[in-house]
């Protein structure tokens, strides 16, 4: 068959499927083109959101709200539906709740209660708070130009139900709690100047913490619990980090300079620096190693960048300054914590009360 017959005969055969469906009622759509990263919808719902986390198994999503500046009692942690925002429980804590972190294996949530200076522990499933830990004594000394220890930020190792706790301060120190026990175990002291972000090698048994005084990232061996390497970012401020295993790679958000930066594991350089925006925050990594997620406090928006090439996605404004983000496991669905700001005159942020409420927003990302 010459060329010309088969393009008649491709022709021919595409009419007829065309007359076919038509035949039965069937409408002929053009392929969508894939969706450029968006925000699907934010929700106002309450006062000093901090954290979330997202529980893949039963679709469950879940928010720290300390409350109001000035409000009594301890705050809450909230449970969201993740498609509406709607609110579905709230979780009255004794004290409130910051960091959130949860074993996916054991259902159980994890807060860290930065004022109290403690953490609870609280089955997901039943909203049942099961314990509260004390980290800090009320009555611990506080020496001349240092401070109490407050407990920032929680990792949960699900291999060996562990968690590790940031705990701020000036020596800085990782509290480790037993998951099974509910007990404090241990704390990994004198690791440095203010330890605020965390993330956890399971396989290598290695914890990454920025310490944000000292422009650095350490890393913990917590078979001894030694610091074995010490990473210097080229930005300044390091609050947040996250480790790219597929590439061997440290993410790091640096909140003064605004910046991220891609520390290689093998060598301890820097191989990029990319400014993302005023107050970089948070910084997360979706499960399949394809996306990078940064929110940005202070510019009140989320970049989105390839993980391969480190180019810029998006940069999606939230309306709100976003604190943190939490992404589906198969990176599809991302959902962002931003708080109100403190403009007296933007009454857009206010509730039915005449309270300002912050908001969870929904993004979606393919």
């Amino acid at each position: 068959m010459s060329e010309t017959s088969r393009q008649d005969a491709a022709v021919f055969g595409t009419a007829c499927m065309k007359t076919l469906l038509i035949g039965a009622g069937l409408t002929i759509m053009p392929l969508a083109a894939a969706a450029a990263p968006h925000v699907d919808h934010s929700a106002r719902v309450g006062s000093g959101v901090h954290e979330v986390v997202h529980a893949d198994h039963g679709n469950r999503l879940f928010v720290t709200a300390t409350g109001a500046s000035g409000d009594d009692g301890g705050g809450a942690v909230l449970q969201l539906d993740p498609e509406s925002l709607k609110l579905q429980q709230r979780i009255a804590m004794p004290a409130r709740a910051y960091g959130l972190a949860m074993n996916h294996e054991t259902g159980m949530l994890y807060t860290t209660n930065t004022d109290d200076r403690s953490v609870s522990v609280i089955d997901a499933a039943s909203g049942e708070v099961i314990k509260t830990l004390k980290l800090e004594r009320d009555e611990a000394t506080v020496l001349e130009g240092e401070q109490l220890t407050r407990p920032h930020e929680a990792v949960v190792d699900e291999a060996h139900n562990r968690i590790y706790i940031s705990g701020v301060s000036r020596d800085g120190v990782i509290w480790v709690l037993d998951g099974k026990s509910n007990e404090l175990t241990d704390a990994i002291e004198g690791i440095g100047d203010t330890p605020t972000g965390v993330a956890l090698d399971t396989e290598n048994q290695n914890l990454y913490v920025t310490l944000r005084k000292s422009d650095a990232v350490i890393e913990i061996n917590l078979d001894n619990h030694s610091v074995t390497r010490r990473y210097d970012t080229q930005g300044s401020g390091p609050v947040s980090v996250a480790l790219d295993r597929q590439r061997q790679r440290l993410l790091v958000a640096n909140r003064s300079s605004g910046s991220v930066d891609v520390i290689d594991l093998g060598s301890g350089q820097t191989q990029q620096s990319i400014d993302t925006g005023a107050g970089a925050m948070d910084i997360t990594l979706d499960d399949e190693g394809e996306r990078i997620y940064v929110t940005n406090h202070d510019a009140g928006t989320v970049t989105i960048l390839d993980a391969d090439d480190y180019n810029r996605l998006a940069d999606l404004d939230i309306g709100a300054q976003p604190e943190d983000v939490a992404v589906e496991a198969d990176g599809r669905v991302a959902w962002v914590t931003g708080q109100a700001g403190t403009d007296d005159n933007d009454t857009s942020a206010e509730g039915d009360d005449g309270a300002r409420e912050d908001t969870v927003s929904r993004i979606l990302s393919r």
